[in-house]
């Protein structure tokens, strides 16, 4: 039998040793392996779009790619077209803002928002905040109702607190079409009711509805916001608004456009009252003023005053620039002395007449003169007839009449031939006696009111739909 030598001892040796360090690091192998994968499942977070970093295709954080939210950047401005306080009652106001979201894809929730209310000298009275649905459309309302305030709020600012966070619109929002609006009882309790119809293949809920009310010149003069739990694919459904007091417009819409004339007694007698200022004088100037600032833009007006006898030229001619209009007004005077300054109701009559039938007159238009007086008619004279004065101002008023001019009177105070002046007015009712001055304000609004129906130039009423 022959026994291993020596060196194939050794080599033997060597090779179990080998193998024993490559079956260790087989076993390191894998296990590092087994380590790695089972830390990577465990440890390794997917990107999302709430991490707050910048790991996927995003273009921002968080944003843009394939992210539902949208970056800053991407989105415009909100615009805040205008934002108004309206009286409900004392003490209780709504407040309004009409915004635009100038970004046609791009909504936001339950964004942040706040009112505050502001008296004269700029203090807090009162404050409102919530959060609004941004839709994905130009124009939306934030709307805040039964607002209590102490002091007399007449100011009011609005604001987002937050910047919105913008979400990419998933699916067009339903489109509602408004039909038939009617606004009924405007001066008593006004109301205003319209049909909402869904044009859509699928029914809308939750619909938020805010009508606003706007005079002719672009004034938003009241709000009201109403709410319709459901309207079928297809269907109408009828939404009310409804205001607790009278709306009051400062401007008239009519059938046609008014030319009016204002004549105003400027005799000795319109200072009796006071001389510094002159008094009645003061307080008919301050109410024609408001009348003139009450006419539309279609309208026009002139200014004629008398005493002895008309202003020649007339103060204003007809214009449809009510700003000068004013300023005439305010310019009338007395012509000292006073006590000889008399009355002649009818040349300043003639003197209307004359300005209505003018080339400055449009045909469109309706025509309208108003005489304001404190006194009896004294001129012009006519030997052996005390009677003349008001027999001329008769005469001149029916053929003022005849070329279709309305004609109202306005006695102001005690000394008046009352009969004579109703006489002078188109029908008994176009006669108003103003015991003082301080109801003339009053009576020219009413006469205002009578030139033609008072009512709004234009309705909006906007819907929203939270999605």
């Amino acid at each position: 039998m022959n026994l291993p030598t020596e060196p194939q001892t050794q080599s033997a040796s060597l090779w179990s040793q080998k193998r024993r360090k490559l079956i260790v690091v087989g076993f390191v192998v894998i296990f590092v392996a087994l380590s790695g994968t089972t830390g990577y499942v465990f440890l390794h977070k997917a990107p999302t779009c709430q991490d707050n970093r910048k790991n996927q295709n995003e273009t921002g954080v968080d944003c843009g790619g394939v992210c539902t939210r949208i970056c800053a950047l991407e989105t415009k401005e909100l615009v805040i077209d205008w934002v108004r306080l309206f009286k409900i009652r004392d003490g209780v106001y709504s407040a309004v803002a009409r915004v635009q979201n100038p970004s046609s894809n791009s909504i936001a929730r339950d964004v942040p928002y706040s009112f505050s209310l502001k008296d004269l000298s700029g203090n807090v009275v009162a404050t409102r905040s919530g959060t609004v649905f941004i839709p994905a459309r130009d124009t939306f309302i934030v709307f805040e109702g039964t607002i209590t305030a102490e002091g007399n709020p007449v100011n009011i600012s609005f604001s987002f607190d937050k910047k919105p966070l913008w979400e990419r619109s998933a699916y067009e929002e339903p489109k509602l079409t408004i039909l038939d609006k009617q606004l009924i009882d405007l001066e008593t309790t006004p109301r205003l009711v319209a049909q909402v119809q869904n044009t859509n293949i699928v029914d809308v809920k939750n619909v938020t509805l805010d009508a606003l009310i706007y005079d002719d010149q672009g004034n938003a003069v009241q709000v009201s916001e109403t709410f319709i739990e459901r309207i079928p694919a297809g269907e109408t459904a009828k939404a009310t608004f409804t205001w607790p007091q009278p709306i009051s417009l400062k401007s008239r819409v009519c059938e046609s456009p008014v030319d009016t004339a204002l004549v105003i007694d400027r005799s000795g007698s319109m200072e009796f009252l006071g001389k510094t200022p002159p008094q009645p004088l003061t307080d008919v100037k301050d109410a024609a003023k408001s009348f003139v600032n009450e006419l539309s833009k279609f309208d026009q007006a002139a200014v004629i005053s008398f005493a002895n006898e008309a202003s020649t030229p007339i103060d204003s001619l007809l214009s449809s620039s009510l700003a000068p209009i004013s300023e005439a007004i305010g310019n009338i005077v007395i012509t000292p002395p006073s006590n000889t300054q008399n009355t002649n109701i009818g040349d300043g009559i003639l003197k209307a007449t004359i300005e209505l039938e003018s080339e400055r007159h449009r045909s469109t238009s309706g025509k309208v003169l108003v005489v304001l007086t404190d006194g009896v008619a004294t001129r012009p004279k006519k030997a052996g007839d005390a009677t003349y004065p008001e027999k001329y101002a008769l005469a001149v008023a029916n053929e003022a009449k005849e070329k279709g001019i309305r004609l109202f009177t306005i006695g102001l105070g005690k000394d008046l031939n009352q009969g004579f002046l109703g006489k002078l007015a188109t029908a008994p009712s176009d006669f108003y006696l103003a015991p003082s001055a301080a109801s003339l304000k009053g009576i020219y609004h009413e006469i205002g009111t009578k030139m033609c129906k008072r009512q709004p130039t234009a309705l909006e009423i906007v819907p929203s739909i939270p999605l």
